[in-house]
């Protein structure tokens, strides 16, 4: 089988048109009635799997941002059509269990509480993105700093209007490795 998160209709396309000897799993076909409380400490969620005709409530994900429920939904579809596949029952408690047990060390992991400090190693566009939603959708724009470091082989382009306009200052740096991004160059852009 092949598992669809919600994509852009033409990757959708082509994913079928590759696989279609596959049983193609879309999210949206499947996932329902998302709902997604994206806290400062946790998300907190509920779906409805509409094939199974199974409601999941009150679900509890230690991992920040609405898209790491949307994540989450696609995992379980996953898991529960390989249980189906072997014909294991799927056993809602673990799955509860498994949820709270998921660590992702640097995806939007708050590190202090006083004054509110998160880290995010983001290494794409996409992740940027997510991340930077998770902030506008918990903080007030006011007051909100920013240390960045990039390496050279990214959009910095394109990550810079993600992120312009969001913070109030901006520390620039630059990561201990050969492939960074020079803070000159990173500086000019945001200066632009």
């Amino acid at each position: 089988s092949v598992f669809l998160s919600k994509q852009n209709p033409q990757v959708n396309k082509y994913f079928q048109n590759k696989f279609k000897s596959k049983n193609i799993i879309q999210f949206e076909n499947q996932i329902e009635n998302l709902k997604i409380n994206a806290l400062l400490d946790k998300t907190i969620f509920e779906f409805q799997d509409k094939i199974r005709n199974k409601k999941f409530t009150n679900l509890h994900l230690n991992l920040l941002g609405r898209h790491q429920a949307e994540n989450a939904c696609l995992a379980y579809l996953s898991a529960a059509q390989y249980l189906q596949d072997i014909k294991i029952e799927f056993n809602e408690e673990l799955f509860r269990k498994a949820l709270l047990a998921v660590k992702w060390y640097g995806r939007i992991q708050k590190i202090s509480s006083n004054p509110n400090i998160y880290i995010d190693v983001s290494h794409n566009e996409a992740g940027i993105e997510q991340t930077m939603k998770f902030i506008r959708s918990n903080f007030k724009k006011t007051n909100l700093k920013l240390l960045i470091g990039l390496l050279e082989d990214k959009n910095y382009k394109k990550i810079v209007d993600l992120i312009n306009n969001i913070f109030s200052e901006i520390w620039i740096t630059e990561p201990a490795n050969h492939r960074k991004l020079p803070g000159e160059i990173l500086q000019h852009q945001f200066a632009q």
